[in-house]
């Protein structure tokens, strides 16, 4: 049973120093003395592909595990400001309510800030859209207050994490990342591999708007009800990414790093079919998959519990090429097709010190 919201930050308050310099390097491009009151805190913070689990079932001790990469082209993006009542405007505005009276409730702060969402990532699917909102919207408010607290304590509060860490490391520090899982004490699971992507890979999302992944009280059921996974193949996976798909990325080998992540989404795949309806939630999604392989791109899958899929490719012109292709051939499909490269620099959070203007208030969307 994972611990309570107080047992997770209770545990964080002690965590060692050194995994508090590690993560609490948020960028800080402020313009003027931090000691000066916030007016305006400005968030951007990457979406996150997530390319599979190692150990769904623990069945070797640490459960779950994963990898996934960062996302430059889609992400959230806000603006905070102090004000008279709490006011959450822009994309998703329920979901970013409900995350910002919990975090405000949680420090008993009065509810009086102005919150623009000008950015945000598609809701359920698989691209990280609640972690990296919430974990926005509580670093934002915690700039905005100077509470100091660390990007552990907030992520525990706002319930992140709790079962993959690849959202929290590309909010921290994007690239790719390799999480290791849960242990019977875990609070956050620990980033153990945080690797730049060669700059000329290229990710193709395969976007289909008329599916929905599995998501909240689902997932959850979701998780409970899934059979063991077996612990050769936890053996064989962790085997084939220690020691052939991360050493790939670090020596630029596309083909190898590819085939360790499609052989990974193949059993993942295989193991949630059940509950998702097949090796991918969306069938359009998988026969658009399967053209991308004829075609020759690597690495292909589905994104957490889709329906987005993706594969890679190691060059901009070609990528490009193939998506052009795509949609003449795939248009019965009536899929998207976008061209993506991981960020490597995970989220900011500035602050702007601007003179009370009323002028100057935070747009409205129509």
């Amino acid at each position: 049973m994972s611990p309570s919201v107080s047992d997770r930050t209770g545990a964080i308050l002690k965590c060692h120093s050194i995994i508090q310099d590690r993560y609490f390097h948020l960028i800080d491009r402020s313009s003027s003395n931090s000691q000066l009151p916030a007016t305006v805190v400005e968030v951007h913070a990457p979406a996150r592909l997530h390319m599979g689990f190692i150990d769904v079932s623990g069945v070797l001790g640490r459960r779950f595990g994963s990898i996934g990469v960062a996302l430059s082209e889609l992400g959230v993006s806000m603006r905070l400001t102090r004000s008279q009542q709490l006011n959450v405007k822009g994309f998703q505005q329920q979901r970013g309510l409900e995350y910002a009276r919990q975090f405000l409730d949680a420090y008993e702060i009065n509810h009086c800030v102005d919150i623009m969402i000008d950015q945000a990532i598609p809701e359920h699917a698989g691209l990280g859209s609640g972690t990296q909102l919430a974990m926005s919207i509580g670093m934002g408010l915690n700039r905005l207050f100077e509470l100091q607290n660390s990007l552990e304590e907030i992520a525990a509060l706002m319930g992140r994490g709790n079962r993959s860490g690849i959202g929290i490391g590309a909010f921290c520090q994007g690239g790719l990342v390799v999480d290791g899982g849960r242990a019977s004490n875990t609070v956050i699971p620990p980033v153990i591999s945080q690797l730049p992507i060669p700059a000329n890979w290229r990710f193709i999302l395969i976007l289909d708007q008329s599916a929905s992944g599995i998501h909240g009280d689902k997932e959850i059921q979701a998780f409970d009800q899934l059979p063991e996974f077996p612990a050769h193949l936890v053996e064989h996976l962790s085997y084939r990414l220690l020691m052939c798909g991360l050493p790939a990325v670090i020596e630029k080998d596309l083909p190898v790093f590819g085939s360790v992540i499609s052989e990974l989404q193949q059993c993942v795949g295989d193991h949630f079919a059940e509950l998702q309806g097949g090796r991918f939630t969306s069938s359009a999604v998988e026969e658009a998959v399967q053209w991308f392989a004829a075609q020759g791109a690597v690495g292909l899958g589905q994104s957490s519990w889709g329906p987005t899929g993706f594969c890679i490719i190691d060059d901009h012109v070609a990528a490009q090429n193939m998506i052009d292709s795509a949609n003449r051939q795939l248009r019965h499909l009536q899929l998207e097709f976008m061209l993506a490269t991981a960020s490597e620099s995970g989220a900011s959070v500035q602050t702007l010190d601007i003179p009370k203007d009323p002028c100057l208030q935070l747009t409205d969307y129509a």
